[in-house]
């Protein structure tokens, strides 16, 4: 069986794409981060917490070592997404994850339209390198597509992701929800790899449809650092689970009374592995990819010290 060739340790303050900047985020009191990723300020108990204009690049940030951006990095690729699963409801508050055994389940909110590939394996997964030169490191790429109506607002609650030997099946029930998590209670989807929100903690991202209005158009890109999936096989199955709505604050841009703007008011919540990405090497393909790189690095040194 192979599994993948990761142990080493990441930097907290990461990097989009090579020089860019440092990764930014908005904490309030512990155990709680907000990643505005909205244009205007937003209030949640009287404390704000700053939007992004529509073109910084930085439009970014960082809850448990994982990147929660606007833009992809190094820009949009080329090619096909691969589509996990929608949520569609007209709740205020939905939650799912990619298995075809809970498409139009509850308590889920799934729905698997024709072309979707909910069952998806390390070996599918898609990966960027990102950080300094010479200290680029691997994360596995997600995409988001929200649709909203008015407000345009919606809040990211959760995200879970779990690897298993196995397919769930029979898959966990109103009372087995994914466990190990804040605000969800059950049995495991498998080995826990990462979450937005482990016990104790409350984060979130603040997502705006309006910016990228229109189907297709992914709001969020989600990287997760590879060492956080040290010891899984190319062949075990990857599961990731989210909630979205139930976020509190003032109406955006005001100070109003806090009360529910983000919570689901349309269409869908669609997740994908991203385009135009490699998707994860053989061991022996790493080694090679890591000897490029430091080979590479070597010699930009090189050059530059020979202009000095």
């Amino acid at each position: 069986m192979k599994h993948l060739p990761f142990s080493w340790d990441f930097r907290k303050c990461s990097r989009l794409g090579l020089g860019g900047a440092c990764v930014l985020m908005a904490s309030g009191a512990m155990g709680q981060t907000y990643i505005n990723l909205t244009t205007v300020d937003v209030y949640k108990g009287g404390v704000p917490y700053t939007g992004f204009a529509l073109d910084d690049p930085n439009a970014q940030g960082t809850i448990n070592s994982a990147i929660y951006a606007r833009d992809p990095a190094g820009g949009a690729g080329s090619g096909v997404y691969v589509r996990l699963y929608d949520l569609k409801s007209n709740t205020g508050i939905v939650r799912g994850y990619n298995y075809d055994g809970v498409d139009k389940k509850p308590p889920f909110d799934v729905d698997l339209p024709n072309g979707f590939e909910p069952h998806i394996t390390m070996a599918d997964l898609r990966y960027v390198m990102l950080g300094d030169p010479g200290s680029e490191q691997m994360y596995y790429a997600f995409s988001l597509d929200i649709n909203q109506a008015t407000p345009p607002y919606h809040s990211l609650e959760q995200v879970a992701i779990y690897t298993n030997p196995t397919i769930i099946d029979p898959p966990p029930t109103v009372e087995e929800q994914p466990a190990g998590l804040q605000g969800d209670t059950g049995r495991m989807l498998g080995t826990l790899r990462y979450a937005m929100d482990y016990t104790g903690q409350d984060n979130a991202v603040l997502l705006d449809y309006s910016i990228k209005a229109g189907s297709g158009q992914p709001d969020m890109f989600l990287y997760v650092p590879a060492t956080l999936f040290a010891g899984a096989a190319l062949t075990d199955t990857v599961y990731l689970f989210s909630r979205f709505g139930g976020f509190l604050s003032a109406e955006p841009g005001t100070t109003t009374p806090d009360t529910f703007y983000w919570d689901n008011n349309d269409g869908f919540e669609e997740w994908s592995l991203p385009p135009g990405l490699p998707t994860v090497p053989e061991p022996q393909e790493y080694a090679v990819m890591a000897a490029l790189l430091c080979g590479a690095y070597a010699f930009r040194r090189r050059i530059a010290g020979s202009k000095s």
